[in-house]
């Protein structure tokens, strides 16, 4: 009787310590994919935000082909902000590409790609790059806003 008592006690406490790991990797992982999605989502907001901002730069009839020079202080700083943030963003794709699902990936791989085309060739005005990368971020950072949701297992009750 003794024996069995110190047998079961044992493979207890072998049980205890697997779950205990288990919990425990689980844990960081949440941890490790809660910051990447963070970040990501940070930088993809501040590249709309940016964005937002310079769309304010034409608002009145006939102001976006305005050149870039003539435009005040603000314009520059919000310009930078999104340059900034868009690299961020590609920086951040390498090492999250591994956890990211193939959607999350070809959205992020899409806003790459068509905002080198409108950035190079397609725009016509930094009004038009403005309006059209708009819709790329927004697009990007809902895929990956929703992913993040889901995989985080974090629900809103409305």
């Amino acid at each position: 009787m003794l024996l069995l008592s110190a047998v079961l006690a044992g493979i207890g406490a072998y049980l205890g310590s697997h779950l205990e790991s288990r919990a425990w990797r689980s844990q960081q992982k949440w941890i490790v994919l809660e910051s990447r999605y963070s970040q990501l989502l940070n930088n993809l907001h501040h590249f709309k935000l940016a964005l937002d901002g310079l769309s304010l730069f034409y608002i009145e009839p006939g102001s976006d082909h305005k050149p870039d020079e003539g435009q005040p202080l603000d314009f520059h700083k919000l310009r930078d902000q999104a340059y900034s943030s868009y690299h961020e963003v590609e920086k951040l794709i390498g090492a999250s590409a591994m956890f990211l699902s193939d959607a999350a990936v070809q959205s992020l791989d899409k806003l790459f790609e068509e905002h080198r085309d409108l950035e190079i060739f397609q725009a016509s005005c930094t009004a038009e790059y403005v309006e059209k990368a708009q819709e790329l971020v927004k697009s990007a950072y809902n895929t990956i806003r929703h992913e993040a949701r889901a995989q985080l297992d974090i629900k809103f009750n409305v």
